[in-house]
Protein backbone atom coordinates (compact mmCIF):
# COMPACT_ATOMS: atom_id res chain seq x y z
CA UNK A 1 0.00 0.00 0.00
CA UNK A 2 2.90 2.57 0.45
CA UNK A 3 4.46 1.76 -2.44
CA UNK A 4 1.91 1.97 -4.40
CA UNK A 5 1.19 5.55 -2.71
CA UNK A 6 4.56 6.30 -3.67
CA UNK A 7 4.33 6.05 -7.10
CA UNK A 8 1.01 8.01 -6.96
CA UNK A 9 3.01 10.97 -5.15
CA UNK A 10 5.47 10.80 -8.39
CA UNK A 11 3.10 10.33 -10.97
CA UNK A 12 0.83 13.32 -10.04
CA UNK A 13 4.38 15.36 -9.56
CA UNK A 14 5.09 14.81 -12.97
CA UNK A 15 1.37 15.35 -14.37
CA UNK A 16 1.51 18.28 -12.42
CA UNK A 17 4.97 19.37 -14.10
CA UNK A 18 4.22 18.65 -17.52
CA UNK A 19 0.63 19.73 -17.94
CA UNK A 20 1.54 22.94 -16.36
CA UNK A 21 -2.43 23.04 -16.04
CA UNK A 22 -4.06 25.74 -13.08
CA UNK A 23 -3.63 23.31 -9.78
CA UNK A 24 -6.75 22.83 -8.40
CA UNK A 25 -6.69 23.16 -4.31
CA UNK A 26 -8.57 19.48 -4.44
CA UNK A 27 -5.59 17.95 -7.00
CA UNK A 28 -2.58 19.37 -5.16
CA UNK A 29 -0.85 16.51 -3.51
CA UNK A 30 0.32 17.38 0.11
CA UNK A 31 4.30 16.27 -1.17
CA UNK A 32 3.92 20.09 -3.22
CA UNK A 33 2.49 21.54 -0.77
CA UNK A 34 5.10 20.56 2.06
CA UNK A 35 7.40 21.55 -0.43
CA UNK A 36 6.59 24.55 -1.34
CA UNK A 37 4.88 26.02 1.97
CA UNK A 38 6.30 29.18 2.82
CA UNK A 39 3.88 29.66 5.92
CA UNK A 40 0.51 29.71 7.23
CA UNK A 41 -1.50 29.44 4.32
CA UNK A 42 1.45 30.52 2.41
CA UNK A 43 2.89 28.63 -0.57
CA UNK A 44 5.21 29.15 -3.22
CA UNK A 45 4.64 29.35 -6.95
CA UNK A 46 5.77 26.10 -8.85
CA UNK A 47 7.78 27.29 -11.44
CA UNK A 48 9.97 29.02 -8.73
CA UNK A 49 12.63 26.99 -9.68
CA UNK A 50 12.89 28.83 -12.79
CA UNK A 51 13.14 32.15 -11.23
CA UNK A 52 9.33 32.82 -10.33
CA UNK A 53 9.69 34.81 -6.39
CA UNK A 54 5.67 34.87 -6.07
CA UNK A 55 4.34 33.71 -2.92
CA UNK A 56 0.76 34.00 -1.91
CA UNK A 57 -2.06 32.17 -0.20
CA UNK A 58 -2.72 28.90 -1.61
CA UNK A 59 -6.49 29.56 -2.50
CA UNK A 60 -4.74 32.25 -4.47
CA UNK A 61 -1.60 29.80 -6.45
CA UNK A 62 -4.28 28.94 -9.57
CA UNK A 63 -5.21 32.07 -10.65
CA UNK A 64 -1.91 32.85 -10.53
CA UNK A 65 -0.43 29.86 -12.42
CA UNK A 66 -2.40 30.86 -15.34
CA UNK A 67 -0.70 34.00 -16.22
CA UNK A 68 2.79 32.97 -14.64
CA UNK A 69 5.76 34.11 -17.19
CA UNK A 70 7.65 31.79 -15.76
CA UNK A 71 4.86 29.04 -17.18
CA UNK A 72 6.57 26.99 -19.80
CA UNK A 73 3.14 27.42 -21.55
CA UNK A 74 3.15 31.39 -21.61
CA UNK A 75 7.03 31.14 -23.12
CA UNK A 76 7.85 29.68 -26.46
CA UNK A 77 8.67 26.22 -27.59
CA UNK A 78 12.29 26.44 -27.35
CA UNK A 79 12.23 27.71 -24.24
CA UNK A 80 9.75 25.16 -22.89
CA UNK A 81 12.07 22.42 -23.66
CA UNK A 82 14.70 23.57 -22.02
CA UNK A 83 13.49 24.13 -18.75
CA UNK A 84 11.85 20.71 -19.30
CA UNK A 85 14.95 19.01 -20.09
CA UNK A 86 16.65 20.80 -17.29
CA UNK A 87 14.60 20.16 -14.46
CA UNK A 88 14.57 16.62 -15.62
CA UNK A 89 18.39 16.14 -15.55
CA UNK A 90 18.51 15.75 -19.31
CA UNK A 91 20.56 17.28 -22.14
CA UNK A 92 19.04 20.57 -23.21
CA UNK A 93 18.19 21.19 -26.93
CA UNK A 94 21.16 22.63 -29.06
CA UNK A 95 20.40 25.49 -31.48
CA UNK A 96 19.92 23.59 -34.34
CA UNK A 97 16.66 22.36 -32.62
CA UNK A 98 15.62 26.11 -31.62
CA UNK A 99 13.11 27.87 -34.22
CA UNK A 100 13.78 31.22 -34.25
CA UNK A 101 9.98 31.98 -35.09
CA UNK A 102 9.28 31.19 -31.44
CA UNK A 103 10.69 34.61 -30.29
CA UNK A 104 9.32 36.39 -33.36
CA UNK A 105 6.58 38.59 -32.17
CA UNK A 106 3.37 37.94 -34.05
CA UNK A 107 -0.38 39.76 -33.77
CA UNK A 108 -1.66 39.42 -30.71
CA UNK A 109 1.33 37.69 -29.33
CA UNK A 110 3.94 40.32 -27.40
CA UNK A 111 7.74 39.49 -27.83
CA UNK A 112 9.79 37.25 -25.54
CA UNK A 113 11.48 40.00 -24.24
CA UNK A 114 8.51 41.69 -23.17
CA UNK A 115 6.84 38.81 -21.45
CA UNK A 116 10.24 38.15 -20.28
CA UNK A 117 10.53 41.25 -18.32
CA UNK A 118 6.54 41.43 -17.91
CA UNK A 119 6.84 42.23 -14.16
CA UNK A 120 10.12 44.19 -14.27
CA UNK A 121 9.43 48.27 -12.78
CA UNK A 122 11.76 49.17 -15.47
CA UNK A 123 9.76 48.18 -18.49
CA UNK A 124 7.96 51.71 -18.10
CA UNK A 125 10.79 53.72 -18.54
CA UNK A 126 11.65 52.34 -22.34
CA UNK A 127 15.00 50.73 -21.60
CA UNK A 128 13.73 47.15 -22.66
CA UNK A 129 12.91 47.12 -26.56
CA UNK A 130 11.63 43.70 -28.78
CA UNK A 131 14.55 42.67 -29.19
CA UNK A 132 14.57 39.40 -32.11
CA UNK A 133 17.91 38.61 -32.30
CA UNK A 134 18.62 34.96 -30.84
CA UNK A 135 22.08 35.41 -29.14
CA UNK A 136 20.65 38.72 -27.43
CA UNK A 137 17.53 36.98 -25.99
CA UNK A 138 19.39 34.30 -24.61
CA UNK A 139 22.24 36.61 -22.97
CA UNK A 140 19.38 38.63 -21.51
CA UNK A 141 17.02 35.32 -20.29
CA UNK A 142 20.31 33.85 -18.47
CA UNK A 143 20.43 37.11 -16.83
CA UNK A 144 17.09 36.84 -15.48
CA UNK A 145 17.63 33.77 -14.08
CA UNK A 146 20.70 34.28 -12.52
CA UNK A 147 18.97 37.65 -10.87
CA UNK A 148 16.14 35.68 -9.79
CA UNK A 149 18.87 33.18 -8.10
CA UNK A 150 20.84 36.10 -6.48
CA UNK A 151 17.86 37.27 -5.22
CA UNK A 152 16.50 33.93 -3.64
CA UNK A 153 20.20 33.19 -2.02
CA UNK A 154 20.55 35.80 -0.80
CA UNK A 155 17.11 35.91 1.29
CA UNK A 156 17.76 32.07 2.17
CA UNK A 157 20.94 33.87 4.43
CA UNK A 158 20.38 35.18 7.84
CA UNK A 159 20.56 38.87 8.03
CA UNK A 160 23.77 38.21 10.89
CA UNK A 161 25.60 36.18 7.87
CA UNK A 162 25.32 39.13 5.56
CA UNK A 163 26.36 41.04 8.35
CA UNK A 164 29.58 39.02 9.09
CA UNK A 165 30.32 39.17 5.20
CA UNK A 166 30.38 42.82 5.18
CA UNK A 167 32.51 43.27 8.36
CA UNK A 168 34.93 40.48 6.76
CA UNK A 169 34.57 42.13 2.79
CA UNK A 170 36.21 45.40 4.73
CA UNK A 171 39.12 43.81 6.75
CA UNK A 172 39.89 41.58 3.66
CA UNK A 173 40.08 44.50 1.51
CA UNK A 174 41.80 46.93 4.14
CA UNK A 175 44.19 43.94 4.94
CA UNK A 176 45.25 42.05 1.81
CA UNK A 177 43.30 43.13 -1.16
CA UNK A 178 44.93 46.94 -0.81
CA UNK A 179 48.63 45.61 -0.69
CA UNK A 180 48.14 43.57 -3.31
CA UNK A 181 46.73 45.88 -5.69
CA UNK A 182 49.81 48.87 -4.76
CA UNK A 183 52.24 46.07 -5.30
CA UNK A 184 50.94 45.89 -8.81
CA UNK A 185 51.41 49.81 -9.50
CA UNK A 186 55.05 49.09 -9.07
CA UNK A 187 56.97 49.70 -12.01
CA UNK A 188 58.41 46.90 -13.41
CA UNK A 189 61.93 46.06 -12.50
CA UNK A 190 64.88 47.03 -15.45
CA UNK A 191 66.67 43.53 -14.74
CA UNK A 192 67.63 41.39 -17.31
CA UNK A 193 69.85 38.53 -16.26
CA UNK A 194 70.81 39.18 -12.36
CA UNK A 195 74.04 38.25 -13.08
CA UNK A 196 75.49 40.31 -10.48
CA UNK A 197 78.99 40.69 -12.28
CA UNK A 198 77.01 43.00 -14.45
CA UNK A 199 74.12 44.25 -12.27
CA UNK A 200 73.58 44.72 -9.13
CA UNK A 201 69.85 45.21 -7.37
CA UNK A 202 69.88 46.81 -3.95
CA UNK A 203 66.51 47.75 -1.52
CA UNK A 204 67.25 50.90 0.45
CA UNK A 205 64.82 51.28 3.91
CA UNK A 206 65.02 54.34 5.42
CA UNK A 207 63.75 55.41 9.07
CA UNK A 208 61.28 52.49 9.59
CA UNK A 209 61.43 53.45 13.48
CA UNK A 210 60.21 50.68 15.61
CA UNK A 211 57.72 52.29 18.00
CA UNK A 212 59.06 51.70 21.68
CA UNK A 213 58.07 51.60 24.79
CA UNK A 214 58.26 54.66 26.99
CA UNK A 215 57.11 57.59 24.74
CA UNK A 216 54.07 55.69 23.88
CA UNK A 217 50.54 55.21 25.34
CA UNK A 218 50.58 52.52 28.41
CA UNK A 219 48.36 49.13 27.61
CA UNK A 220 46.37 48.22 25.37
CA UNK A 221 46.71 51.06 23.37
CA UNK A 222 49.90 51.08 23.23
CA UNK A 223 50.23 47.05 22.77
CA UNK A 224 47.84 47.72 20.15
CA UNK A 225 49.71 50.49 18.06
CA UNK A 226 53.10 49.14 18.67
CA UNK A 227 51.79 45.58 16.79
CA UNK A 228 49.89 47.50 13.78
CA UNK A 229 53.12 49.51 12.85
CA UNK A 230 55.10 46.26 13.04
CA UNK A 231 52.40 44.66 10.61
CA UNK A 232 52.45 47.18 8.29
CA UNK A 233 56.38 47.19 7.90
CA UNK A 234 56.64 43.34 7.94
CA UNK A 235 53.83 42.93 5.57
CA UNK A 236 55.09 45.77 2.97
CA UNK A 237 58.65 45.01 3.59
CA UNK A 238 58.13 41.24 2.15
CA UNK A 239 56.19 42.28 -0.55
CA UNK A 240 58.78 44.82 -1.53
CA UNK A 241 61.75 41.71 -0.67
CA UNK A 242 59.59 39.66 -2.87
CA UNK A 243 59.20 42.44 -6.10
CA UNK A 244 63.28 43.18 -5.69
CA UNK A 245 64.92 39.84 -4.87
CA UNK A 246 67.91 42.51 -3.57
CA UNK A 247 71.62 41.59 -3.64
CA UNK A 248 71.53 44.24 -0.59
CA UNK A 249 69.84 45.67 1.99
CA UNK A 250 70.56 48.73 2.82
CA UNK A 251 69.09 50.14 6.40
CA UNK A 252 69.59 54.06 6.14
CA UNK A 253 69.31 54.77 10.05
CA UNK A 254 66.83 55.17 12.98
CA UNK A 255 66.14 51.41 13.07
CA UNK A 256 64.16 51.94 16.37
CA UNK A 257 62.64 55.36 17.41
CA UNK A 258 63.70 54.74 21.33
CA UNK A 259 67.14 52.91 20.83
CA UNK A 260 69.51 55.46 22.14
CA UNK A 261 67.51 55.84 25.37
CA UNK A 262 66.22 52.28 25.82
CA UNK A 263 66.82 49.95 28.73
CA UNK A 264 68.36 46.64 28.38
CA UNK A 265 65.43 44.43 28.38
CA UNK A 266 63.86 47.25 26.20
CA UNK A 267 66.25 46.57 23.35
CA UNK A 268 66.74 43.14 23.70
CA UNK A 269 63.06 43.10 22.82
CA UNK A 270 63.42 45.72 20.33
CA UNK A 271 65.75 44.01 18.64
CA UNK A 272 63.67 40.53 18.70
CA UNK A 273 60.83 43.23 17.11
CA UNK A 274 63.44 43.99 14.20
CA UNK A 275 64.24 40.67 13.23
CA UNK A 276 61.11 39.23 13.28
CA UNK A 277 59.89 42.52 10.53
CA UNK A 278 62.80 42.60 8.45
CA UNK A 279 63.41 38.33 8.46
CA UNK A 280 63.55 38.19 4.57
CA UNK A 281 67.51 39.69 4.86
CA UNK A 282 68.87 36.64 5.96
CA UNK A 283 69.17 35.88 2.44
CA UNK A 284 71.12 39.05 1.23
CA UNK A 285 74.04 41.04 1.98
CA UNK A 286 72.78 43.99 4.51
CA UNK A 287 74.46 47.38 5.21
CA UNK A 288 73.31 48.86 8.52
CA UNK A 289 73.70 52.90 9.29
CA UNK A 290 73.11 54.40 12.26
CA UNK A 291 70.60 57.21 12.91
CA UNK A 292 70.36 59.87 16.01
CA UNK A 293 67.18 57.37 17.57
CA UNK A 294 69.78 54.39 17.57
CA UNK A 295 72.86 55.90 19.27
CA UNK A 296 72.21 59.84 20.05
CA UNK A 297 73.26 62.34 18.46
CA UNK A 298 70.16 65.21 18.14
CA UNK A 299 68.87 67.81 20.61
CA UNK A 300 69.76 66.68 24.31
CA UNK A 301 70.18 62.69 23.42
CA UNK A 302 73.96 62.68 23.36
CA UNK A 303 76.21 59.84 22.13
CA UNK A 304 77.77 57.90 24.25
CA UNK A 305 80.53 54.87 24.16
CA UNK A 306 77.54 52.72 25.88
CA UNK A 307 75.07 52.95 22.86
CA UNK A 308 77.90 53.01 19.82
CA UNK A 309 78.86 49.86 21.45
CA UNK A 310 75.38 48.43 21.81
CA UNK A 311 74.57 49.23 18.32
CA UNK A 312 78.10 48.11 17.19
CA UNK A 313 77.46 44.72 19.05
CA UNK A 314 74.19 44.27 17.09
CA UNK A 315 74.11 45.45 14.15
CA UNK A 316 77.48 46.81 12.39
CA UNK A 317 80.34 49.37 13.11
CA UNK A 318 79.82 53.06 12.63
CA UNK A 319 82.24 53.61 10.04
CA UNK A 320 83.71 51.36 7.50
CA UNK A 321 84.39 50.05 3.60
CA UNK A 322 81.39 47.48 2.88
CA UNK A 323 82.12 45.28 -0.67
CA UNK A 324 79.54 43.74 -2.25
CA UNK A 325 79.86 42.77 -5.50
CA UNK A 326 81.53 45.64 -7.64
CA UNK A 327 79.99 48.20 -5.89
CA UNK A 328 81.43 49.42 -2.50
CA UNK A 329 79.34 50.76 0.67
CA UNK A 330 81.06 53.73 2.80
CA UNK A 331 79.88 54.23 6.08
CA UNK A 332 81.22 57.34 6.89
CA UNK A 333 78.92 58.60 10.05
CA UNK A 334 78.97 62.02 8.66
CA UNK A 335 77.31 64.68 11.23
CA UNK A 336 78.28 68.53 9.67
CA UNK A 337 77.57 69.85 13.07
CA UNK A 338 79.19 68.11 15.75
CA UNK A 339 81.89 66.19 14.05
CA UNK A 340 85.46 67.36 14.07
CA UNK A 341 86.79 68.12 10.69
CA UNK A 342 90.45 66.39 11.96
CA UNK A 343 88.70 63.33 13.34
CA UNK A 344 86.84 62.83 10.24
CA UNK A 345 89.98 63.74 7.76
CA UNK A 346 91.91 60.65 9.27
CA UNK A 347 88.52 58.28 9.20
CA UNK A 348 87.80 59.12 5.33
CA UNK A 349 91.87 58.69 4.35
CA UNK A 350 91.78 55.25 5.82
CA UNK A 351 88.63 54.54 4.12
CA UNK A 352 89.84 55.85 0.69
CA UNK A 353 93.03 53.40 0.96
CA UNK A 354 90.14 50.35 1.09
CA UNK A 355 88.72 51.19 -2.18
CA UNK A 356 88.91 49.16 -4.53
CA UNK A 357 85.51 48.74 -6.60
CA UNK A 358 85.17 50.30 -9.85
CA UNK A 359 81.43 52.30 -8.34
CA UNK A 360 81.82 53.67 -4.76
CA UNK A 361 78.35 54.51 -2.74
CA UNK A 362 78.22 56.63 -0.09
CA UNK A 363 75.75 55.83 2.97
CA UNK A 364 74.92 58.07 5.40
CA UNK A 365 71.72 59.00 7.85
CA UNK A 366 71.81 62.54 7.44
CA UNK A 367 71.73 64.68 4.22
CA UNK A 368 75.27 65.26 2.73
CA UNK A 369 75.95 67.83 -0.11
CA UNK A 370 72.77 69.98 1.03
CA UNK A 371 75.26 70.97 3.95
CA UNK A 372 77.47 74.20 3.38
CA UNK A 373 80.97 73.04 0.72
CA UNK A 374 82.98 73.69 3.78
CA UNK A 375 81.95 71.28 5.90
CA UNK A 376 81.22 68.80 2.86
CA UNK A 377 84.39 69.27 0.21
CA UNK A 378 86.97 67.69 2.05
CA UNK A 379 85.70 64.37 2.53
CA UNK A 380 84.26 64.51 -1.10
CA UNK A 381 87.68 64.90 -2.33
CA UNK A 382 88.95 62.20 -0.40
CA UNK A 383 86.34 59.77 -0.93
CA UNK A 384 85.06 61.14 -4.77
CA UNK A 385 81.98 59.10 -4.31
CA UNK A 386 79.55 58.06 -7.50
CA UNK A 387 76.26 58.34 -5.12
CA UNK A 388 74.96 59.32 -1.70
CA UNK A 389 72.24 57.57 -0.34
CA UNK A 390 70.38 59.55 3.04
CA UNK A 391 67.38 59.38 4.58
CA UNK A 392 66.13 61.24 8.02
CA UNK A 393 64.25 63.77 6.23
CA UNK A 394 61.22 61.33 6.03
CA UNK A 395 61.02 63.14 1.85
CA UNK A 396 62.29 61.45 -1.23
CA UNK A 397 64.43 64.35 -3.22
CA UNK A 398 67.32 64.04 -5.90
CA UNK A 399 70.58 66.23 -4.89
CA UNK A 400 72.46 66.71 -8.20
CA UNK A 401 75.36 68.63 -8.20
CA UNK A 402 77.78 68.50 -11.67
CA UNK A 403 81.03 69.93 -10.58
CA UNK A 404 80.81 69.08 -6.84
CA UNK A 405 84.55 66.80 -7.05
CA UNK A 406 86.49 69.75 -9.73
CA UNK A 407 89.27 71.84 -8.34
CA UNK A 408 87.44 74.84 -7.70
CA UNK A 409 87.93 75.84 -4.08
CA UNK A 410 85.76 78.63 -3.70
CA UNK A 411 83.27 77.80 -1.01
CA UNK A 412 80.53 80.33 -2.43
CA UNK A 413 80.03 77.67 -5.39
CA UNK A 414 78.15 74.81 -4.76
CA UNK A 415 75.87 74.07 -7.51
CA UNK A 416 73.76 72.46 -6.09
CA UNK A 417 70.54 71.38 -8.03
CA UNK A 418 67.40 70.11 -6.03
CA UNK A 419 64.85 67.44 -7.62
CA UNK A 420 61.89 66.49 -6.28
CA UNK A 421 60.65 63.19 -6.13
CA UNK A 422 57.55 62.69 -4.48
CA UNK A 423 55.46 61.98 -7.65
CA UNK A 424 57.85 59.72 -9.39
CA UNK A 425 56.26 56.44 -10.16
CA UNK A 426 58.78 54.71 -12.61
CA UNK A 427 63.01 54.06 -12.76
CA UNK A 428 64.93 57.46 -13.18
CA UNK A 429 68.73 56.94 -14.85
CA UNK A 430 71.49 58.63 -12.75
CA UNK A 431 74.76 58.12 -14.78
CA UNK A 432 78.03 57.72 -13.49
CA UNK A 433 80.33 58.58 -16.63
CA UNK A 434 80.70 62.60 -15.29
CA UNK A 435 83.57 61.74 -12.88
CA UNK A 436 83.30 65.55 -11.27
CA UNK A 437 79.68 65.36 -10.62
CA UNK A 438 77.89 63.70 -7.26
CA UNK A 439 74.44 62.68 -7.01
CA UNK A 440 73.23 61.98 -3.82
CA UNK A 441 69.31 60.47 -3.69
CA UNK A 442 67.45 60.87 -0.27
CA UNK A 443 64.90 57.62 0.92
CA UNK A 444 61.53 58.48 2.16
CA UNK A 445 60.74 56.48 5.49
CA UNK A 446 58.69 52.96 5.06
CA UNK A 447 56.75 53.93 8.51
CA UNK A 448 53.79 54.95 8.64
CA UNK A 449 54.19 56.98 12.26
CA UNK A 450 56.97 59.46 11.18
CA UNK A 451 53.77 62.07 10.55
CA UNK A 452 54.27 61.69 6.33
CA UNK A 453 51.90 61.21 4.15
CA UNK A 454 54.08 59.28 1.20
CA UNK A 455 55.90 56.41 2.54
CA UNK A 456 57.97 53.90 0.64
CA UNK A 457 61.23 51.99 -0.13
CA UNK A 458 64.04 52.68 -2.03
CA UNK A 459 65.15 50.29 -5.13
CA UNK A 460 68.45 50.73 -7.53
CA UNK A 461 69.57 48.83 -9.83
CA UNK A 462 73.28 49.26 -10.33
CA UNK A 463 75.04 48.51 -13.62
CA UNK A 464 78.59 47.92 -14.21
CA UNK A 465 78.96 49.61 -17.33
CA UNK A 466 78.53 53.52 -15.26
CA UNK A 467 74.88 53.68 -14.47
CA UNK A 468 72.36 53.21 -11.81
CA UNK A 469 68.41 53.41 -11.94
CA UNK A 470 66.08 54.32 -8.94
CA UNK A 471 63.03 54.10 -8.34
CA UNK A 472 60.46 54.00 -4.72
CA UNK A 473 57.81 51.31 -4.00
CA UNK A 474 55.22 53.52 -3.04
CA UNK A 475 53.26 52.33 0.00
CA UNK A 476 49.35 52.25 0.30
CA UNK A 477 48.35 54.96 2.89
CA UNK A 478 47.69 53.18 6.83
CA UNK A 479 45.96 56.06 8.09
CA UNK A 480 43.58 55.72 5.29
CA UNK A 481 42.64 52.38 5.58
CA UNK A 482 42.20 53.23 9.52
CA UNK A 483 40.00 56.07 8.50
CA UNK A 484 37.82 53.12 6.16
CA UNK A 485 37.54 50.82 9.81
CA UNK A 486 36.48 53.77 11.54
CA UNK A 487 33.85 55.02 8.65
CA UNK A 488 33.33 51.21 8.02
CA UNK A 489 32.21 51.45 12.50
CA UNK A 490 29.81 54.18 11.95
CA UNK A 491 28.32 53.11 9.05
CA UNK A 492 27.72 49.78 9.35
CA UNK A 493 24.06 50.01 11.54
CA UNK A 494 23.11 51.94 8.34
CA UNK A 495 23.75 49.73 5.78
CA UNK A 496 22.66 46.80 7.78
CA UNK A 497 19.18 48.26 8.30
CA UNK A 498 18.71 49.27 4.28
CA UNK A 499 19.39 45.51 4.01
CA UNK A 500 16.55 44.54 6.58
CA UNK A 501 14.09 46.75 4.85
CA UNK A 502 14.72 45.99 1.23
CA UNK A 503 15.82 42.82 1.48
CA UNK A 504 15.09 41.17 4.46
CA UNK A 505 11.68 43.07 5.16
CA UNK A 506 9.09 40.70 3.03
CA UNK A 507 10.37 37.12 4.76
CA UNK A 508 7.97 35.37 6.62
CA UNK A 509 8.83 35.45 10.72
CA UNK A 510 9.83 31.87 10.87
CA UNK A 511 12.74 31.87 8.40
CA UNK A 512 14.26 34.45 10.98
CA UNK A 513 14.18 31.58 13.42
CA UNK A 514 16.00 28.87 11.84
Amino acid sequence: MASKSKRKCSEDRVEVFDDRKPLQMSHMHHDFILENIIGDQMVACPYRTTGCEVVLQLQLLSSHVKSCDFNPSNQPEFIRRSVLSSAENTPSPSHDDLDLQDMMPSPGKPSLMLRLFKSDNRRETGAWKDVTDFETVLKVGMALRWRGFVLRRLRNVSLRSVTLMLIFGVIFTNEYLVYWVQSLRWPALPVQSRDTNEEVVVLLVSDPQLIGIQDEHGFPIGTITRWDSDRFLRKTFSLAYSYARPDVVVFLGDLMDEGSKATRSEYESYLSRFHSIFYPIRDSKVVYVPGDNDIGGEGVDFRTPFKISRFERHFANLTGVVSAFFIDFLMLDFRSQYDSPVEKKHAFTEMAHQLKAPIRVVVNHESVISKMKMLVYPMLKLVQPNLIFSGHWHESFHYVCETCLSSNEDMDHWPVHLRDLRNLHSFTDVDFTNLLAVNEVMVPTCSYRMGTTTMGYGVAVFKRSGSMQYSILWLPSRYLQLYVYLGAMLTLPFVVCLLYIFIFVDRPHHRWQR
